[in-house]
C-alpha cells in the first residue's frame, strides 16, 4: 500500500510518516510547501495533489489548510472529512454550538467575543472589548489529554489517548499513553452522531477544578 502524506514537515506529518513507516507493506510519501510544493492556498494545489495521488492508495492532509482544500475533490482516495464536517470543525464557535444541541458532552462554558473588565475598580480603567472573531472560555485548571482518533465515514475505528505532561506554543512535546476514561470513550462516540468524521482526528479534552474531562 503507497500512502502520501502532505504538511509533512510540521508535527501532525511528522508524527503521520513516522508511525506509517513503522507498518509492513506500506510505502510512505511526503510533500511539504517547505520543499517548493504548492501552498494550499495555490491556483494548482489541488490539481497537483489531484495528479499525485494517481500514484497512492491514499492521501492523508495534516494541515488545516490542506483538509480544507483538499475536502472539495470528495475522492475517495484523500482521507478527509467532507467540506461541512471540515468547515465547522474549524469554526469553534459554530462547533459549540453544534455539539451543545446535538450532543451530551460536557464542554466550557464558552462565549463569542464580549467586554471584559476586572472584578475591582472604576473609570473604565483596564476594560476591553473582545470582538467575535475571538472567543471567550471557561479555564479549565486540571490535566490535559490528546485523543488521536481514526474515524471512517462516520465510524469509530481506534482511538489512542495521552496524557499531555509538557506542552508548549500548543504542541506536546512529552506525554504519556493512557486508558482511555470511560467518559472520554463516551464522548467518542457521541461525536459519530454529531460529525461525519472520516480520517485521523485530533480531539483534546482537559479536566476543570474537580478533575471533570470536558
Amino acid at each position: 500500500m503507497k500512502v502520501l502524506v502532505t504538511a509533512v514537515r510540521g508535527p501532525a506529518g511528522q508524527s503521520v510518516l513516522v508511525l506509517l513507516g513503522k507498518l509492513p507493506d506500506v510505502e510512505v510519501g511526503g510533500v511539504d510547501a517547505s520543499d517548493n510544493f504548492p501552498r494550499a492556498d495555490s491556483p494548482v494545489y489541488i490539481e497537483t495533489v489531484r495528479r499525485l495521488s494517481e500514484h497512492y492508495d491514499y492521501v492523508i492532509p495534516c494541515s488545516d489548510e490542506e483538509a480544507v482544500a483538499l475536502a472539495s475533490l470528495n475522492h475517495e482516495r484523500i482521507i478527509v472529512s467532507s467540506p461541512s464536517t471540515v468547515a465547522l470543525c474549524r469554526d469553534k464557535w459554530a462547533l459549540y454550538v453544534h455539539l451543545r444541541t446535538k450532543t451530551r458532552i460536557e464542554q466550557p462554558l464558552t462565549l463569542p467575543g464580549g467586554f471584559i473588565k476586572p472584578r475591582t475598580g472604576r473609570g473604565g480603567r483596564s476594560c476591553a472589548v473582545v470582538p467575535n472573531t475571538f472567543i471567550m472560555s471557561e479555564y479549565l485548571p486540571g490535566r490535559e489529554y490528546s485523543i488521536d482518533a481514526l474515524y471512517w465515514h462516520g465510524r469509530l475505528v481506534r482511538a489512542v489517548t495521552r496524557q499531555r505532561l509538557v506542552v508548549r506554543e500548543g504542541i506536546s512535546l512529552r506525554g504519556r499513553v493512557i486508558d482511555t476514561p470511560p467518559i472520554i470513550d463516551r464522548a467518542l462516540r457521541e461525536l459519530m452522531s454529531a460529525l461525519d468524521l472520516h480520517g485521523i482526528v485530533c480531539i483534546q479534552f482537559k479536566e476543570d477544578a474537580n478533575g471533570f474531562p470536558r
